[in-house]
């Protein structure tokens, strides 16, 4: 979603990864990060130790379909985020996507990169609605992807 509020019209994947405390009670557990250790030891992880996500890190890394890719890193002395974020962009828009009484309306032409195309998924995000602080300090603290539609397009 906020991919898209932002202007993209394409499809992103997601690697996250986190190194440090995850408890602020817990004091012994603030250790001083290396910030470009830790960056290769999160991304190793994410390569070659990732069982536990069905290689899914790994598998969108090695990815060939992606054509660009955006690195986030958010740090302190104790505690480092990094995200990265990949994107294709296989359909070039001849104008912004409409949705008018229940009917999207796409003009768009397939990007001369891509030699071959055998589907389109459309996923849609309802309106989002403000939250409260307890919407925001209750889980999951994760976004999923939207509804997907089963609906033809002409």
């Amino acid at each position: 979603m906020r991919y898209t509020q932002e202007g993209g019209q394409g499809s992103v994947s997601e690697n996250a990864a986190y190194s440090g405390p995850t408890d602020p009670n817990d004091k012994k557990n603030y250790v001083k990060l290396d910030p470009k250790e830790t960056i290769s030891k999160l991304e190793y992880g994410m390569m070659y130790e990732d069982e536990a996500s069905e290689w899914g890190h790994r598998d969108n890394i090695l990815d060939p379909e992606h054509q660009y890719v955006n690195i986030g890193i958010a740090f302190t002395t104790t505690r480092l985020g990094f995200i990265e974020h990949f994107e294709e962009t296989f359909l070039v828009f001849n104008s912004i996507p409409v949705l008018a009484n229940g009917t999207l309306s796409i003009s768009a032409e397939v990007d001369a990169r891509i030699s071959k195309m055998s589907s389109i998924d459309v996923y849609f995000d309802s309106i989002p609605t403000p939250l409260t602080n307890a919407d925001l300090i209750a889980k999951p603290h994760f976004y999923s992807v939207g509804e997907q539609t089963e609906q033809r397009f002409t």
